[in-house]
């Protein structure tokens, strides 16, 4: 039973299997998100931790809060020291307000670094035929391992994920555009087409970058 399966925090993804009375099968797949910033009402989150950055193994510490005002209303406070690529480290507090509506959740995000500042919006949800998640940022003169070398401006990512009706095919679209101040802007498109017939599994991808 499907109400008996666990859900963990982040992203869940199922895939269902059907088997017919002759051999034939054919799969579906979905997912449901669970934040971890979405508590119920009243209730303090906290965590902790560190990491380190695999390419140049540049170091982080943070710290986050989150306070669930209502049912549907989360807020949060994070705080992230960023070790520099010139040996220094770097202060970037974190507020985060987050809207749970049915199946759907939306994330407001704003950083400060020195003089500058990073906003972001984040939607994410699904329906019955359909999984989507959103997100877009943009920099303002702001300092941090994603904006400090590549000079980025705005970025946006979209990911649609949907299965056929009446068939074992499974579409997935994804794309992601970046904004850059001395580069050219950057578009990426992907798609992927996966299914199944009897035992065997197949997919073929198609992608798409601006030069």
């Amino acid at each position: 039973c499907i109400r008996d399966r666990p859900y963990y925090i982040g992203t869940n993804q199922y895939q269902l299997r059907f088997f017919g009375p002759s051999g034939e099968s054919r799969s579906e797949s979905f997912s449901k998100v669970l934040d971890q910033s979405v508590l119920e009402q009243g209730s303090v989150g906290v965590s902790a931790g560190a990491m380190v950055r695999d390419q140049d193994h540049l170091k982080q510490y943070y710290l986050h809060t989150n306070w669930a005002v209502t049912e549907n209303i989360t807020t949060g406070l994070s705080l992230i020291n960023q070790e520099r690529a010139d040996g220094d480290w770097q202060f970037l507090p974190k507020l985060s307000m987050n809207l749970l509506g049915g199946e759907n959740l939306f994330q407001l995000n704003l950083a400060h670094s020195g003089d500058g500042y990073a906003l972001g919006a984040a939607l994410q949800g699904s329906s019955d035929n359909f999984d989507w998640n959103a997100d877009w940022q943009s920099f303002d003169n702001f300092s941090s391992w994603e904006s400090a070398q590549t000079e980025l401006i705005q970025e946006a990512n979209l990911s649609l994920n949907t299965n056929i009706e009446d068939s074992s095919l499974s579409l997935a679209l994804s794309a992601n555009w970046k904004e850059y101040m001395q580069l050219d802007d950057s578009l990426q498109v992907s798609a992927q087409l996966a299914g199944q017939f009897n035992r065997l599994s197949y997919s073929n991808n198609i992608r798409w970058q601006s030069s």
